[in-house]
């Protein structure tokens, strides 16, 4: 028994410390990343160095333990073997570790960069707003650029939370991965580094919060739409809780805005970019728009595929009959 987890610790550690050298010496993240996110990256693996060491090593209880790392190392031999990942129905624990891996190696750096930055754009507008708040211009600008980066910085915290921490008895254990190429794609091109892709393709952003309308009562009304979209955005997120991740099934939430959609973090986020785009309104902008939509709907869709493999979502799906609007779409 312990000689299998000693290779179960040795092969998350292999993980995550190849994973903190790329984030600290590889491409694009040591020029991305801020000098506080490769802190607390490397004081994340260090403090799981030494949780493990004692979880798998110390103190392992009567039963060997399989670690993420030492089932995706299965899952990638036997690809390598039979040039397929494991298959099972459910989804093989093997592949679904391999593919989990995954998806912490992208979100975890992104989610924590985002934070602090969220972090700092909150004492930034806060010294901004020291002033008559009460004022339209100080309304549409600090203040409400404050209140968004208060919601951003929550959403990201707990997301952050969500791909740190697997765990059974928080409920947060991934049920199954995203299998699909087009649904980890439609995924992976909104968050760094791959959306720079559609940048380099021409492809600008046109939905800034420091866009207005050139009249201040319609500027300062859109901006109040604003906060209560982007309020439901965070009850979406405040609602998965311990849950939160993208391209994983951790079980069903119909709480909070789920219980009336299905997509409501989508829906508010893409109904936010129509809205702060309208004042510099263009065919080009527009367009670019109108791209990030479809890219939100793929990513909904293939979500859907996906979570429908499990008959708990196939439930939810009964009761909860609308993806973006309730009681119409």
């Amino acid at each position: 028994m312990l000689a299998h987890n000693l290779r179960s610790y040795a092969a998350n550690l292999l993980v995550i410390w190849g994973l903190v050298g790329f984030y600290l010496y590889g491409i694009f993240y040591p020029r991305w990343l801020s000098p506080a996110a490769k802190l607390i990256l490397v004081a994340s693996a260090i403090g799981y160095t030494l949780y493990g060491l004692v979880r798998y090593v110390f103190l392992p209880g009567d039963r060997e333990h399989d670690s993420n790392g030492w089932l995706a190392w299965q899952a990638a031999r036997h690809f390598v073997t039979h040039r397929q990942l494991p298959e099972g129905s459910p989804q093989h624990p093997q592949t679904t570790a391999l593919l989990f891996l995954g998806v912490k190696a992208v979100f975890i750096p992104a989610m924590i960069n985002f934070c602090l930055s969220n972090t700092a754009d909150i004492l930034r507008f806060w010294d901004a707003s020291n002033f008559d708040v009460l004022e339209a211009e100080m309304l549409a600008g600090p203040v409400f650029q404050l209140i968004l980066a208060v919601f951003f910085m929550v959403d990201t915290l707990y997301f952050t939370c969500g791909y740190l921490v697997d765990s059974v008895r928080l409920g947060t254990q991934v049920r199954s991965v995203e299998p699909t190429l087009l649904g980890w794609g439609s995924a992976l091109i909104c968050y760094p580094p791959f959306n720079n892709l559609l940048g380099k393709l021409g492809v600008g952003w046109y939905s800034a919060d420091t866009q207005h309308f050139a009249q201040p009562e319609l500027d300062l009304i859109v901006r109040v739409f604003l906060v209560i979209l982007f309020a439901t955005y965070l009850a979406a997120t405040l609602a998965l809780g311990t849950r939160c991740s993208n391209l994983t099934n951790r079980g069903v939430v119909a709480r909070g805005p789920y219980a009336y959609i299905r997509h409501p973090a989508y829906a508010t986020k893409v109904l936010g970019w129509w809205l702060f785009m309208l004042p510099v309104i263009s065919p080009a902008a527009v367009a670019s728009v109108f791209l990030w939509t479809v890219i939100y709907y793929l990513r909904a869709v293939t979500e859907e595929q996906h979570l429908s493999r499990d008959g708990e979502y196939q439930a939810y799906c009964v009761a909860v009959k609308h993806r973006f609007v309730p009681g119409v779409w």
